[in-house]
């Protein structure tokens, strides 16, 4: 059933876990060009995939293969070859970019770029409180709460995380791009 939120004036599945127009909608925003830019994986495909069981969640992403592909509807060989070439070169997508795929609420591109430089790898994500969370510049309240509901309070959250290390994404800040930290 739709609920609102305090606050606000859209309705919310609360079924996120098993609701297909959700599942899908993290998907396409999972593949968008401003976060994981997963070419030839476009709404059409992503409605085949939903229905038929395969993805039920980002990281089923990198479980597909060329053979189940191209049972698909309108689905070649040569396309197959393509997406799974597309995801192959989604693992070198860096750390921020994946954190905003994630879409986790409130997380825009600028704020998973502060968060991303902040907690240089997701473990560090992983064991921040809130008010370090808070800390991290254009990072408020509202966001704070969204990151660290999604983190810590998700009964999904570590196994979907589990799962996401095992995909071969960048998970961390590249050395370089990690900031100095500033020593008093």
């Amino acid at each position: 059933f739709p609920v609102t939120i305090r606050g606000e004036s859209n309705y919310y599945c609360t079924n996120h876990q098993n609701c297909p127009p959700q599942i899908k909608g993290r998907i396409e925003h999972f593949a968008h060009r401003k976060a994981l830019s997963i070419d030839g994986l476009g709404t059409e495909l992503i409605d085949q995939l939903v229905e038929k069981g395969w993805v039920k969640e980002v990281t089923d992403l990198y479980s597909l293969t060329k053979e189940n592909l191209i049972t698909l509807n309108r689905f070649g060989a040569k396309s197959a070859y393509n997406l799974i070439e597309s995801l192959e070169k989604s693992k070198r997508v860096p750390w921020p970019k994946v954190l905003f795929g994630l879409g986790i609420r409130y997380v825009g591109q600028t704020v998973s770029e502060k968060v991303a430089r902040a907690f240089p790898t997701l473990t560090d994500l992983r064991s921040a409180d809130r008010e370090s969370l808070v800390a991290v510049p254009e990072v408020g309240e509202k966001i704070a709460d969204s990151l660290y509901s999604w983190l810590h309070q998700d009964p999904n959250t570590p196994a979907f995380l589990a799962k996401l290390t095992q995909t071969g994404l960048q998970l961390s800040l590249s050395p370089e791009d990690i900031p100095e930290k500033i020593s008093d």
